[in-house]
Formats: structure tokens, C-alpha cells, sequence
């Protein structure tokens, strides 16, 4: 079912931002009269045509990127009548506005989306610690009461509200070659109880799997919400001794049960063992044994916990911004996800670290499954990633790509004359080779990953 949601979400996300990317060529063209031939979404042969009033549309075999052809003397006989309305027959002007429209476009669609998803919001949880959670880092577990909860709310005093703006900043802050933050917290719901300290960190940016949670050596607290039984294995433990869904277990023997992880712990900790577990059902409380089964060395009852919203809300922020406040940050958004592009590109290119970094096609397509699964916040968020993304990297002076034909006409904006035929040609050839090993050794390393 992941394969099938992969396949779908990547037909999906490539569709979109390709036939978005390729408008923005097309219909720059319109503007200065400029007449577009064919209008592809993907590469090869095409698998569906349809002919407009001058241009053939066309979906092709291969989706992994498209493509719009002018009218060009270079490619084609011109009739005199249509001479004017050539490619080739433009200013360079016009030239390099209708190819910059493409890059141009995939990012104000990407400021536009991060925009919308910035009004519209959602509910993450609040990036919340205790004493113990921060114990490896005692200067700002000594500030901490024991066994209360604090909610980080700046990082070098930028606001943070969930646990995912706290990974992308450590990862921009690895980038940007820091290796300590300040990290500021407020005890829940006391926003006068400030409390701040500095704690180095090192983030390893050639292995991105890990989670940049562990460069800070601080883990999110335990939540102290009910455990309550929302799903029960058919035949487990828990179904054969008589648990049922919406009982809330209150203890583990003698232990007193405050939240789902310590649960597990117990649980697993204990193969074999046969242990009263203490619940509440219908406003009774009762006592039901249950023998917890061995697999593979670790103990399983065969239940899950139910996710109750209202019982979490307490513990979430909606990310949610006014409307002036929802464009600063998506502009902020787009600064800081530039700056990291760049610097990453940077550091490519001088060995710092490794290309297995770069996702390929098959990485796409498993993230762009898990978004269309997540619902429609996650699938537009990473929409406006690889909008961002694919705008940047259009943008690089490398032949092929965009960057690569902007370069030639601003060299032909200063000297006067177009790039020779032969540069030109030799750039294509050496911008393919590029492209085309780039896109090998990402597939690569997709399987790699994998096969882990």
C-alpha cells in the first residue's frame, strides 16, 4: 500500500510543479508573442495528445521533469509570416524573461503556499521538556522544577512552537557552522517563568538520518495523559484476557502507570511475566491478569493507545499566523530554506559533505506517499519545499538548466552579441554529463537507503 501511495503521490507532486514551472515559460511567451509548438509534461514518447489552437499539449512516458519549444529558426524552417514571432528573433531581454518566468514562477507559487499554510495552520505539539528529559544537559536541567513541564519557546531568540521547527533550525544552525544555541523555556502556560541557557550541540550534516533532537542531548517529555486502550490485537494478550478499547489502565502492578511510554517500557521489559494490570472501565475500577507474550526477547500485550484531541490539546500550539504575520514568516520561510540550499551546495562542491545527502527520484516519491497519506497540510507543505527547491536549482549556472541559458544572455547583455554556437554546444554537452550523473548517483543512493 506505501508503494501504491509512492506512485500516486510522485505522479501527483511532479505533475503539479512541472506544469507549473512550464506555464510560467508559456505563457511569458503569450505576453511577447512569442509562439509555443508544444507544451510536454514529462520526457519520451507521448502517451496523450491534444492539439490547441496552435500548440500540441502532451503528457510523456518519462515524469521526471518537461518542457515547452518555441518557434525557432535554429530548430525549423519560419515562414515569413511568422518569422516575427520566432524564439530566435527576440531581444535578449524578452529571451531571458521568458526563460527566468519558469524558476520565477515556482517560487512565488511556493511563497503562496507557505503563506496559505501559515493562515490556515494546524496542530503540532508543543516542544515540551522536564528535568529529566534535559538531564545531560545540566545547566538548563538546574533551572528546572522536578517533574514539570517547560516548553522551549526560542532558540537564539527566535520563536520555536513544535518539535519540527526545532530539527529544521538545528539543521540550518549545522549548516551555518554554529555548534551552540541559547536555548530559552517558559513553565507551561507561565510565560513569566523564563528561563535561558546556552548548550553546545554537534550535528553530523553526512548523516542526515539522525535526529538533530540527539545533537542537542534533549529528549520531548512523557505527556501525563491517560493511557487509554484505542486498539486491541486480534488474539494477543490483551484480547485473550479480556482488555477492552476505552479501558484506561491505571497501573502495572504495584507501579502506577502516568503515560504511554512508561508503559511500553514495563511491558517490554517483561516477556513471559504474567502481571495484574490495574484499570478503569465504565467508572469501575477492576484488576484483569494478563500474561505478556515473548517476542523476540521483548514483551507485547497487543494493544495501542487512543489519541483523544481533546485530551492532547492542552499540549499543542496551532501554528496558525495573522495575516501579516503569515506572509513575514513564509518570507522567512523561503530566506531561510534559500540560505540552507546554497550553503549545502557550498559545501557539495568543496567535499565538506557527502553527495548520498541528496534525495533522488525514489526518495521524492516515498516522501511525497507519506504526504498524500498525512492529509492536505502535509501534501502542500512539501509542495511549496520542492517548488522552492526546483526554482533554486533552475537558477544554477549550469548548461540544460535555466540558470545555464540566463547565464549565456547576460554574457550577451554585456559583450553585445549572442554566446558562439560552439560554447554553447560544448556547455550542453557538459551540463547533460552533469545532470545525468547527479541523477544516477541519487537513484543510487535511494536504493541505498533502502536497503538499509
Amino acid at each position: 500500500m506505501d508503494f501504491l501511495f509512492s506512485i500516486i503521490g510522485f505522479i501527483l507532486v511532479i505533475g503539479i510543479l512541472v506544469t507549473i514551472h512550464e506555464w510560467g515559460h508559456f505563457q511569458t511567451a503569450r505576453w511577447f508573442d512569442v509562439k509555443v509548438t508544444h507544451f510536454s509534461i514529462g520526457f519520451g514518447k507521448p502517451i496523450k495528445t491534444w492539439q490547441g489552437a496552435e500548440t500540441q499539449y502532451q503528457i510523456a512516458a518519462i515524469p521526471l521533469g518537461g518542457y515547452v519549444r518555441f518557434l525557432d529558426e535554429r530548430v525549423e524552417p519560419v515562414s515569413d509570416d511568422e518569422i516575427h514571432r520566432s524564439f530566435n528573433q527576440q531581444s535578449v531581454y524578452k529571451r531571458f524573461a521568458i526563460v527566468a518566468a519558469g524558476p520565477a514562477i515556482n517560487l512565488i507559487f511556493a511563497f503562496i503556499v507557505f503563506t496559505g499554510l501559515n493562515w490556515v495552520g494546524d496542530y503540532q505539539l508543543k516542544p515540551l521538556v522536564t528535568s529529566e528529559s534535559t538531564s545531560t544537559q545540566p545547566n538548563l536541567a538546574s533551572q528546572m522544577r522536578e517533574q514539570t513541564l517547560y516548553e522551549i519557546t526560542h532558540l537564539d531568540d527566535q520563536i520555536v512552537r513544535s518539535w519540527s521547527e526545532i530539527r529544521q533550525f538545528i539543521v540550518n544552525s549545522a549548516i551555518n557552522g554554529n555548534s551552540s544555541v541559547k536555548v530559552s523555556l517558559n513553565e507551561l502556560n507561565d510565560s513569566f517563568s523564563s528561563r535561558e541557557s546556552v548548550i553546545a550541540f554537534s550535528y553530523d550534516l553526512n548523516d542526515l538520518k539522525i535526529d538533530p533532537l540527539t545533537s542537542l542531548d534533549i529528549k520531548p517529555a512523557h505527556l501525563p495523559i491517560p493511557v487509554i486502550i484505542g486498539q486491541i490485537l486480534e488474539d494477543s494478550p490483551a484480547d485473550k484476557f479480556g482488555l477492552k478499547i476505552d479501558d484506561e489502565i491505571l497501573a502495572l502492578g504495584k507501579v502506577e502507570i502516568n503515560n504511554w511510554n512508561q508503559f511500553v517500557k514495563i511491558i517490554q521489559e517483561n516477556p513471559n511475566s504474567k502481571m495484574l494490570v490495574t484499570i478503569k472501565r465504565d467508572n469501575t475500577i477492576m484488576q484483569i491478569p494478563v500474561m505478556i507474550e515473548n517476542q523476540s526477547g521483548t514483551g507485547k500485550v497487543g494493544i495501542g493507545i487512543k489519541h483523544d484531541f481533546a485530551t492532547l490539546k492542552p499540549y499543542m500550539n496551532q501554528m496558525s499566523l495573522g495575516f501579516s504575520e503569515g506572509i513575514a514568516h513564509a518570507m522567512q520561510q523561503m530566506l531561510n530554506m534559500t540560505t540552507m540550499t546554497f550553503l549545502m551546495i557550498k559545501k557539495l562542491i568543496l567535499g565538506e559533505v557527502g553527495v548520498h545527502n541528496l534525495s533522488g527520484p525514489i526518495s521524492i516519491a516515498q516522501y511525497s506517499g507519506q504526504a498524500v497519506q498525512s492529509g492536505l497540510i502535509s501534501f502542500f507543505n512539501l509542495l511549496a519545499i520542492l517548488s522552492l527547491s526546483i526554482g533554486l536549482l533552475n537558477l544554477l549556472p549550469i548548461p540544460v538548466l535555466d540558470g545555464g541559458h540566463l547565464l549565456y544572455y547576460i554574457v550577451e547583455m554585456i559583450k553585445g552579441s549572442p554566446v558562439s554556437e560552439s560554447i554553447m554546444n560544448i556547455g550542453q554537452v557538459f551540463g547533460l554529463f552533469v545532470l545525468v550523473s547527479l541523477t544516477f548517483l541519487t537513484i543510487f543512493y535511494d536504493v541505498l537507503r533502502l536497503t538499509d
